[in-house]
């Protein structure tokens, strides 16, 4: 079910959004909109893509959904190739001898082939590779290195229904309800997993980490219930991510998360003090226009109250007038009578 139209796009990013940009996008919508539910999905076909699917809450109780996931980015160049740093553990060596050598050489070629663009989250290989067949093993140093670390993109998707597809499987399922979850926690939880492990590696940081440690961290902060769990971390029934990794990698996540999220809480803090101040001086200058609109209303009403009283006193002025001169012509008319009565009596005597 998709939020309603006056909800903003940058909550739902029509394209798939870095996490660290995601983050700034939602920074005002702190507290008002919910994660309820997480569900960790894992791809059946390719490179067994996992990751976390967010269903969130909208005030008024529509949902939405949000895809948090790890994909491959660009070959970091200036790896020495000998060196190697941060290595796979020896029981992921060990895990990757297991694969056939036929198929190890497609992800040699990937690893030597340039940086593709930013994959879809259909298409991406963010896990191990898809391998087909060759005889050229892995074990060059010059191949692990450019193989084994790369820059990782952690995206942010707005997701139609609850998975990417249809034939996803269920790893596992969190219900969130003892204790809230406001999805810009959950957005700062992804960004701190990510700053942890910023570098991309087929069998280490990858895909699988990201979304097995999001879950934890999830579980643990937010005393998330957990049901529908099955096997997670694997490729090809080979254990790649397991519980020692995630552990190692939500201790140093947690602590970025307190972090930022106390930094955020301060920033969000000062947005509002300043909102509030720039609305509380929008008030008042609004009030003082009202009051100046009233005060010219009152003194055009006393021009207009003076105007009317200087017209009735014009009028009563008119009328004295008037009655005035009717008097003076009647007088007039009456001395006129006189006149003429006294001039006939005059002539009869």
């Amino acid at each position: 079910m998709s939020a309603p139209n006056n909800t903003t796009p940058d909550v739902l990013p029509s394209a798939p959004m870095p996490i660290e940009e995601y983050v700034k996008k939602i920074e005002d919508h702190y507290g008002g909109i919910k994660v309820v539910q997480v569900d960790l999905y894992k791809a059946s076909e390719g490179a067994r893509h996992e990751y976390i699917s967010a269903t969130v809450r909208w005030p008024g109780g529509r949902e939405s959904y949000l895809a948090f996931e790890r994909f491959g980015g660009e070959g970091i160049k200036d790896v020495d190739a000998g060196a190697l740093p941060d290595a796979p553990d020896q029981g992921q060596i060990q895990a990757l001898e297991l694969v056939p050598v036929q198929f190890q050489a497609q992800a040699q070629a990937q690893a030597q082939a340039p940086s593709p663009v930013r994959p879809s989250p259909r298409s991406s290989t963010s896990s191990l590779p898809s391998f087909s067949s060759s005889s050229t093993p892995i074990s060059s140093p010059s191949t692990r290195s450019s193989f084994f670390r790369r820059h990782a993109e952690d995206m942010v998707t707005h997701l139609r229904n609850k998975r990417h597809d249809g034939n996803d499987s269920l790893g596992k399922t969190l219900t969130i309800a003892a204790r809230p979850l406001p999805l810009l926690e959950l957005a700062l939880l992804a960004r701190a997993v990510h700053e942890e492990n910023g570098d991309y590696r087929p069998l280490k940081h990858n895909c699988y980490l990201y979304a097995g440690t999001l879950a934890k961290l999830i579980k643990e902060d937010y005393d998330a219930s957990v049901t529908n769990e099955s096997t997670t971390g694997t490729w090809l029934y080979i254990p790649v991510v397991m519980e020692p990794h995630i552990k190692d990698s939500a201790g140093p996540a947690r602590t970025m998360f307190q972090n930022g999220l106390a930094y955020s809480k301060v920033k969000i803090a000062e947005g509002r003090a300043r909102l509030k101040a720039e609305l509380t001086q929008d008030v008042r200058q609004e009030e003082e226009e009202r009051r100046r609109q009233e005060e010219e209303r009152r003194e055009q009403e006393e021009e207009r109250r003076k105007q009317e009283e200087e017209r009735r006193m014009e009028e009563a002025d008119k009328r004295i007038k008037e009655e005035e001169r009717d008097k003076l012509e009647a007088l007039a008319e009456n001395a006129r009578l006189r006149e003429e009565i006294a001039q006939l009596r005059k002539g009869r005597a």
